[in-house]
């Protein structure tokens, strides 16, 4: 994210792995030249926010405009997650990194592979897709019971899911 304040430009982004703990925020400041010269461009020695006491991998954040202007925010959640459950502290897989339509798909130890990477799709009635990155498959609900989740391509409503914040 880049970021304009008197007269300089800031390069604002994330850095090391967003499962784990040291999930941060570093800086480039650019000192003019060609903007798409690496020649152009400082990196700050420390991280600009990282762990410390009980936050964990603030890493994905925003930046905007206090209401008068005067100041810039961030917005940051943190706790080592990309897709990582909350309390197990574990990721949603795709089981062995199956690409066959009723894969299971479990909690595992996160690793970032691409078998743990999803993809969010918001659908026009206010539901959402898990899409997998690696298989490009659909989080699904077996024969839209009430467990065993698994992943096959069926554009079914077993695979529309309500996204909300905790």
């Amino acid at each position: 994210m880049a970021l304009q304040r008197d007269g300089r430009t800031f390069v604002i982004y994330s850095a090391s792995a967003c499962w784990g703990p040291d999930y941060k925020l570093e800086q480039l400041t650019y000192n003019g030249g060609n903007p798409l010269s690496a020649s152009s461009w400082v990196k700050r020695p420390t991280p600009v926010f990282q762990r410390s006491g009980n936050v964990y991998g603030p890493g994905h954040n925003g930046f905007f405009t206090s209401p008068n202007g005067a100041e810039s925010w961030i917005i940051y959640h943190a706790g080592g997650g990309c897709d990582n459950n909350r309390n197990s502290g574990k990721c949603l897989e795709v089981a062995g990194g199956a690409t066959a339509d009723g894969t299971n798909i479990r909690q595992w130890t996160c690793s970032g592979g691409a078998g743990q990477r999803w993809r969010v799709e918001e659908q026009a009635d206010d539901t959402s897709r898990l899409v997998n990155v690696a298989t490009g498959k659909v989080a699904d609900v077996a024969d839209c019971g009430t467990a065993d989740v698994r992943q096959s391509w069926l554009n079914s409503t077993c695979q529309q899911w309500f996204i909300r914040p905790v």
